[in-house]
């Protein structure tokens, strides 16, 4: 249910106005831009998870499809996780300030998966590779072997 993100989005601006008005002392530009980015990562991951979910029609208004499944593992399952760290940093960061740090969880597993799953093999594919050359080249100067063929009888 799409509605409930929604409803979270509201809670976050109400928190946010407490925050103001009764702690303002508490209240530093590192809050703002905290809560900015907070803000924008859960617009983002609303977003695509509305857009993902969006059924198409044909022009005769019927249902070509009903939208994607929200329960799917991959970039749904990622957005759903970053929504549901920005609700606990939200929230938690009425109680103490350090809860801020949760967040970073997003980055640090965003190059994680950037590391493991795109860099480090593609690096790795080309090392061997060029061990692979490096083999063809020593074993071409070294002992020569003679191919045998097969002579075809007529």
């Amino acid at each position: 249910d799409l509605h409930y993100p929604l409803r979270r989005q509201r809670q976050m601006c109400i928190r946010d106005s407490i925050r103001v008005i009764w702690w303002w002392p508490s209240f530093t530009w590192l809050h703002i831009i905290g809560s900015t980015i907070l803000l924008i990562a859960n617009w983002y991951c609303f977003s695509s998870l509305k857009a993902y979910a969006k059924p198409s029609y044909s022009e005769s208004g019927e249902l070509i499809d009903g939208g994607a499944d929200l329960d799917m593992k991959g970039l749904v399952e990622y957005h759903w996780d970053v929504l549901y760290i920005t609700w606990f940093c939200f929230v938690t960061t009425l109680i103490s300030d350090w809860f801020w740090l949760v967040f970073l969880v997003v980055p640090a597993f965003a190059l994680y998966k950037i590391w493991f799953e795109v860099l480090y093999p593609t690096w790795q594919a080309k090392r061997m590779m060029e061990q692979q050359r490096e083999e063809m080249n020593s074993s071409k100067g070294g002992k020569k072997t003679k191919v045998r063929t097969r002579k075809s009888r007529n």
